[in-house]
C-alpha cells in the first residue's frame, strides 16, 4: 500500500443504518483470505491473511461541531474508505464531510460503496452522497463533474449481501472478483456435499417437511442449504476455570439455535456411546469424531478458549468427522469473564455465517447478549440440570434449575426445564408457577426457543393439543433440522389419540437418533398403546440395556407381560423398575396395585396402595397421590364397597383436580347413584377447550341417560362422544349400553375393538401411569356378548379367561362361574 495503515479500511454511514454498518464491520474482520493470496502484492498492497482493523464510529454526531481531530485522523490512518450508501446516506452532512475529507488525501479511487437502500441518480429516492456522485477539483472543492463510483450493490435484487461484500473485498484487496467468488463457491459446494451426505441424520424425510433457508450467493437460482447434525465436542479448556466446563459447550448450543439449518446432536447421548467406544465419558475431538462416524453425523465442532492477558480468546473449528477436514472456523475475545457468553454467542453467530447461514444482524446482537452478566454460572448450573432431567433424575435437576435461577433471575430457559421437572414429578402446583415465570420471561429466548417452550406449555398445562400442533408444526417448518421439534410432533399425535401416527412419526425420529434413550423409550410406549406389544417390549429392552436406571422403560414391557398372560412377570418388571429411585419406586408401586386389580387381588391391591400413598403425600407428589387414590376407589368399588370407593375419590379431589380424577369421580358417583355430583363434573368437562375432555363430559351425560332408563339417547350420546374423541373408556362404556339395550352385535363389535386397541387401556389418561385394570373385566362382558349371539365356544374360552385372570375377583367372578355351569 505504501504505508502501513492502522485501519484496513473506515466505514462511513449513517447512524439510521447502523444494522448494515455493524454487519458489514463484522463481516470484513472476520473474513479469512484464501491461502492461494496470501503474501500476492497489489495496487492495494500485499495481500495479509486477515483484514486486521475496520474503523466504525458508533456515536451520532451533533449539529453543533466539526468532524474532529479523532475521526480526520482514523480517516487518514485507513487505507480505504466505504461509504454505505442510502437515502439515509445522501442526507447526512457528516457522511458527506467524511468523503470529502477522504478525497482530499488524495485517495477518491479508494473509495468504495455498498448501497443498501435507494437508487442512484433519482430525485425521490437518491442513494449517493454529493461527495460521491462528483468529482474533487484540484482545489480540495467538490466540481460539478460527475463521478463514476466503484458499488456494490446489497439489495436482494442485486448483488445480495454475500456478493456484494466479495466486490468490496476485490476491491480492498486489488484482485479480480472472479477468484473470490471461486472460492465462496467451492467452499459452498464443500458444505453442501458434507450437509447432504449427513441429511439423513439431520431431519425426518416426509414430504410434507418443505424447507425455505436460501443464500443469496448470485444473481442466479437461490441455493437451498440442506440440513445438517452437529455434535458439539468439549471446549479445550486451557484456563484452568472449572466454570468453563459444560457451561461454554451449553452456551454455544444456544447461540446456533439462529440457524434454521442446524441441529445438534445430543451431548448425553453422546457421552454414552463414547463411553461403550472408547471407555471415556469425555468428549474430546478424536473422541466426538469417532462418536460422529458411528451415528452419521453431519460435523463436529471443536472449540477452545485461553488465555489472553486479563482476558480470554475463543475459537471454534466445524470439521468434517471421517477425515477431519475443515468446513470453517471463527474465533472471538473476550475482555474478562463477564463477557465470555457474549463471545461465545458471537462464536456461533460467525460460524454460522461462515457455514452458509445469512444471519440477521439482529439476531447475532440477540446471540450474544442472550446472557446476563452474572449468568455463566447460572449456564453452569442449567447445563447440570439438563444432564440430569436427560437421564430421568428430575429431582436432582429441580435443585440445579432452582440454583440456575437463583444465579441469573431471567433465565427462561431454567424456570421451563424447572417446571417440566416438576411435572414429572407429579408436583403440579410448583410446576405451575415456574410455568408462568418462565411465559413472563419469553422476550428472553430465541425464537425456536419461544416455539418450543410454548408448545411444552400448551401440551402439558393447558392441554390444548390442537395449539400446541401448530407450534411444533410452526418449529419444523420453520427449523426443519429441529431434533426436539420431529419428536413432540409425534408425542401430539399420541395426545390427540392417532396412535399408528405416532408410532410411525416415532420411528422416523428413533432412525434418525437411533441412540437417544428418551426417543426409544418414547418409541416403545407409542408401540404399547398402539396395542403392538412385542415392539414395546423389544425396544424398552434396548433402552434398558443402554441406560438400566431408565425407569419408565419398565412400564411398556409390564404390560407387554399381562397382555402375553404372565402376570407374575408384570409384578417382577415394576419390582425392577422400583428399584430406580424413589420417584419409580412410588410409580412401581402404583403399577403393582393396578396388576393386582387387574388379578382380583383387591384387598392386597389396598394394601399396596395405602403404603405407597403415604410416600407420594410427603414427597409432595400431587399427581401420584391422586392416582393412587383413584386406583384405591377402583378397588373398593370392585369389591362391593360403593361407600369406600367414594370416599377414595373425594381424598383424590382434595389433592388434585385434572381431567384423570374428575372422571373417574364421576364413574364412582354414578356408580353410588350421585347424580347431581356427575352431572356437575360433565358440566366443568363441557367448558374445556379440548376435544377430549368433552367426550368425557359426553360420556357421563350418555349414562346418566342410560341410568335413566333413556337407552336410545344414551347410546346418541356415547356415539356423539366417539365422533369428537374416540376414546378407549367411551367405547367399552358404550358396549355395556348396548348390551343392555339389547343391541348384542353391537356390543360385541365395541368390546372387540376395545380389545383390538387393549394397549390404550394401559394408561387411560395418556400420562404414562397405568389402568390396565379395565381390561381384565373386559373379557366378561365380551363373553356376555357373544354368549348373546349364541357363540358358545368363543363365550365359553372369554369366561374362562376372565376366571383364570380373576378365581376370586368379587361379583363378575361369581357371574361368569354361573354362566358357565
Amino acid at each position: 500500500m505504501g504505508r502501513d495503515y492502522k485501519y484496513r479500511a473506515f466505514i462511513s454511514y449513517r447512524h439510521k443504518d447502523e444494522k448494515w454498518a455493524s454487519w458489514l464491520h463484522k463481516a470484513l474482520e472476520t473474513f479469512k483470505v484464501p491461502k492461494y493470496l496470501v503474501g500476492e502484492t497489489t495496487n492495494m498492497g500485499t495481500i495479509p491473511d486477515r483484514l486486521g482493523k475496520v474503523f466504525r464510529d458508533r456515536e451520532e454526531l451533533s449539529s453543533s461541531h466539526s468532524l474532529g481531530t479523532d475521526l480526520t485522523q482514523a480517516l487518514e490512518d485507513s487505507a480505504c474508505q466505504i461509504v454505505i450508501c442510502s437515502p439515509n446516506a445522501a442526507n447526512s452532512h457528516w457522511t458527506n464531510e467524511e468523503i470529502l475529507t477522504y478525497k482530499r488525501l488524495g485517495r477518491e479511487s479508494r473509495i468504495f460503496c455498498l448501497i443498501v437502500d435507494g437508487e442512484p441518480g433519482t430525485d425521490h429516492s437518491e442513494c449517493f452522497p454529493p461527495a460521491v456522485r462528483f468529482k474533487m477539483g484540484t482545489d480540495g472543492v467538490l466540481s460539478d463533474e460527475p463521478a463514476e463510483p466503484i458499488a456494490a450493490d446489497a439489495r436482494p435484487h442485486a448483488d445480495g449481501k454475500i456478493n456484494s461484500k466479495l466486490k468490496l473485498l476485490s476491491g480492498m484487496l486489488g484482485v479480480g472478483f472472479d477468484a473470490l467468488k471461486q472460492r465462496e463457491q467451492q467452499r459452498l459446494k464443500k458444505r453442501k456435499a458434507i450437509f447432504t451426505s449427513a441429511i439423513t441424520a439431520a431431519v425426518i424425510v416426509t414430504s410434507g417437511l418443505a424447507y425455505s433457508v436460501y443464500l443469496n450467493i448470485t444473481s442466479g437460482p437461490e441455493e437451498i442449504i440442506d440440513p445438517v447434525s452437529v455434535l458439539i465436542a468439549d471446549f479445550d479448556n486451557q484456563t484452568g476455570d472449572p466454570l468453563f466446563d459444560g457451561s461454554l459447550e451449553q452456551a454455544f448450543q444456544i447461540g446456533l439455535e439462529i440457524a434454521p439449518f442446524i441441529t445438534t446432536y445430543s451431548r448425553a447421548d453422546a457421552q454414552g456411546i463414547a463411553t461403550e467406544i472408547h471407555q471415556d465419558y469425555r468428549l474430546n475431538t478424536d473422541v466426538a469424531r469417532l462418536v460422529s462416524v458411528r451415528e452419521n453425523i453431519g460435523m463436529v465442532l471443536s472449540g477452545s478458549i485461553v488465555p489472553d492477558g486479563s482476558g480470554y480468546e475463543l475459537t471454534v473449528t466445524a470439521l468434517e468427522p471421517q477425515a477431519g477436514e475443515v468446513i470453517a472456523e471463527a474465533d472471538a475475545d473476550a475482555s474478562d469473564k463477564s463477557e465470555v457468553l457474549g463471545a461465545v454467542g458471537q462464536l456461533a453467530s460467525d460460524l454460522t455465517r461462515e457455514l452458509g447461514g445469512d444471519i440477521l444482524e439482529e439476531d447475532v446482537v440477540f446471540t450474544s447478549d442472550s446472557f446476563t452478566a452474572a449468568s455463566l454460572d447460572a449456564v453452569k448450573s442449567y447445563t447440570t440440570a439438563q444432564e440430569l432431567q436427560h437421564i430421568g433424575q428430575d429431582e436432582q435437576a429441580v435443585e440445579y434449575y432452582a440454583q440456575a435461577v437463583e444465579q441469573d433471575p431471567n433465565f427462561t430457559r431454567a424456570f421451563s426445564g424447572w417446571a417440566l421437572s416438576l411435572s414429572y414429578l407429579g408436583r403440579t402446583d410448583e410446576s405451575t408457577v415456574q410455568w408462568e415465570k418462565a411465559l413472563a420471561n419469553l422476550d428472553g429466548v430465541t425464537e425456536r426457543e419461544r416455539i418450543r417452550t410454548l408448545g411444552v406449555y400448551y401440551s402439558l398445562v393447558t392441554r390444548n393439543y390442537q395449539k400446541a400442533l401448530e407450534s411444533f408444526q410452526s418449529l419444523v417448518d420453520k427449523y426443519p433440522a429441529d431434533d426436539i421439534g420431529h419428536n413432540n410432533l409425534a408425542v401430539l399425535h399420541f395426545l390427540t389419540l392417532g396412535f399408528d401416527e405416532a408410532l410411525n412419526a416415532g420411528k422416523n425420529v428413533l432412525e434418525l437418533y437411533p441412540n437417544s434413550t428418551m426417543y426409544r423409550s418414547n418409541y416403545a410406549l407409542y408401540a404399547m398403546y398402539a396395542s403392538d406389544f412385542e415392539t414395546a417390549q423389544t425396544e424398552a429392552t434396548k433402552t434398558l440395556e443402554r441406560q438400566p436406571d431408565y425407569y419408565k422403560a419398565w412400564f411398556p414391557i409390564a404390560i407387554y407381560m399381562l397382555a402375553t398372560g404372565d402376570t407374575d412377570a408384570a409384578l417382577q418388571a415394576y419390582e425392577n423398575m422400583a428399584a430406580a429411585n424413589e420417584l419409580a419406586e412410588s410409580e412401581a408401586a402404583l403399577g403393582v396395585a393396578d396388576t393386582q386389580i387387574y388379578a382380583g387381588e383387591f384387598s392386597k391391591a389396598r394394601e399396596s396402595l395405602q403404603r405407597s400413598l403415604e410416600i407420594s403425600i410427603a414427597s409432595g407428589n400431587q399427581y401420584g397421590s391422586a392416582t393412587k387414590y383413584m386406583a384405591l376407589a377402583y378397588a373398593h368399588e370392585s369389591e362391593g364397597d360403593i361407600d369406600g370407593a367414594v370416599a377414595s375419590m373425594t381424598e383424590a379431589l382434595a389433592v388434585a383436580e385434572g381431567e384423570p380424577w374428575v372422571v373417574a369421580a364421576a364413574l364412582t358417583y354414578l356408580a353410588a347413584g350421585d347424580v347431581e355430583s356427575a352431572a356437575a363434573i360433565s358440566g366443568n368437562l363441557m367448558q374445556e377447550l379440548q376435544p377430549q375432555s368433552r367426550a368425557y363430559g359426553m360420556l357421563i351425560d350418555g349414562l346418566i341417560l342410560q341410568q335413566a332408563g333413556e337407552n336410545i339417547a344414551a347410546i346418541e350420546k356415547l356415539t356423539a362422544a366417539i365422533e369428537l374423541a374416540d376414546l378407549w373408556l367411551v367405547r367399552f362404556y358404550l358396549g355395556k349400553v348396548y348390551l343392555e339395550g339389547g343391541h348384542s352385535a353391537e356390543a360385541l363389535d365395541e368390546f372387540t375393538m376395545c380389545m383390538e386397541r387393549r394397549g390404550e387401556a394401559a394408561s387411560l389418561f395418556l400420562d404414562d401411569l397405568p389402568t390396565y385394570r379395565y381390561v381384565a373385566p373386559l373379557h366378561y362382558w365380551l363373553g356376555v356378548a357373544q354368549e348373546e349371539l349364541h357363540m358358545g365356544a368363543a363365550a365359553t374360552a372369554s369366561f374362562q379367561t376372565f376366571l383364570q385372570l380373576r378365581p376370586n375377583g368379587g361379583a363378575l367372578t361369581e357371574e361368569a362361574s354361573q354362566r358357565l355351569k
